[in-house]
């Protein structure tokens, strides 16, 4: 659908409103899924939690999580809330993640049990540390326990506002901040959604990273604009990779060429090909093939 005029708020609420009860999202470790209805409850209680903890303005909500159910909720639930997202990416090392936690003015930081540790470390080198706030890996913190008052309203973005601080890698320089707006992040789901012609019959495999633009814009995007169905692993793994496309009757997958090398190298299934009737197509990009 284009996406004009929407924001992901609005997206998400028009998606419970028309499909309450088709699935949205799985999460295959845990097993755990969420119908469009259920999600928008979830992201829901994350808006009035974030809008709680009363924000400054232009200071992004700082996640440094594993894939998953906490990682996609505080995306998703803090552009819910007209907060703007920073999702950090584990694999920069500590002295990034301290840049682009001073750099980004962040005050508070989502980390899960996993990387702790490296949020330390990180934090060792500030002198204005952000407040660290333990997430489990599938549901975050008790969202609904900490925020009393569900009546509580949270703005309503516009299609102009910042949705998403990314940075680059910073493989050669400063890592860099770009902004996108929700204008933006639905307009390259758009993009997918036209380009794949998805529809709501199709369900996407993200096994990217959420903090990686390619996951961000591209399988979750997309599937948030053309309201069909994501399955999110904790994280890639070649030996469960067409396990989860068969079981969870993924249709497409978009992944980088690094992964597609594992996958070729990894052990056969020789009846994989009799199984794969419903799966229509994987994506690769970020470089060449090799």
């Amino acid at each position: 659908m284009n996406p004009a005029g929407h924001t992901i708020r609005s997206l998400i609420d028009q998606h419970a409103k028309t499909s309450p009860d088709r699935p949205f999202v799985k999460y295959p470790e845990s097993g755990i899924s969420h119908t469009w209805s259920e999600f928008q409850a979830r992201v829901q209680s994350i808006a009035r939690y974030l809008k709680n903890m009363d924000f400054p303005p232009n200071v992004p909500v700082a996640g440094l999580l594993g894939n998953g159910q906490a990682a996609l909720e505080l995306f998703l639930g803090g552009m819910y809330g007209g907060f703007k997202v920073l999702l950090a990416n584990p694999l920069s090392g500590a002295n990034i993640l301290a840049f682009v936690l001073e750099h980004s003015e962040s005050t508070k930081l989502f980390v899960d049990q996993q990387h702790h540790e490296l949020a330390q470390k990180a934090l060792s080198q500030l002198s204005d540390k952000p407040q660290l706030i333990p997430v489990h890996p599938e549901n975050g913190p008790d969202w609904k326990s900490i925020v009393c008052d569900e009546k509580l309203s949270t703005p309503k973005p516009c299609p102009q506002d910042a949705a998403l601080l990314i940075y680059t890698s910073g493989t050669t320089g400063r890592p860099k901040g770009v902004i996108h707006t929700h204008e933006s992040l639905l307009y390259g789901g758009w993009n997918t959604e036209i380009a794949h012609q998805l529809t709501l019959e199709d369900r996407t495999l993200c096994v990217l990273p959420l903090c990686h633009i390619n996951a961000q814009v591209v399988s979750v995007m997309g599937t948030l604009v053309s309201g069909s169905g994501l399955v999110i692993p904790d994280r890639f793994q070649a030996s469960k990779f067409w396990s989860w496309i068969v079981d969870e009757k993924c249709t497409w997958f978009s992944v980088v060429p690094t992964i597609l090398s594992y996958l070729m190298n990894a052990e056969e299934d020789e009846k994989l090909i009799s199984k794969l009737g419903h799966f229509r197509f994987g994506r690769s990009s970020s470089a060449a093939l090799p």
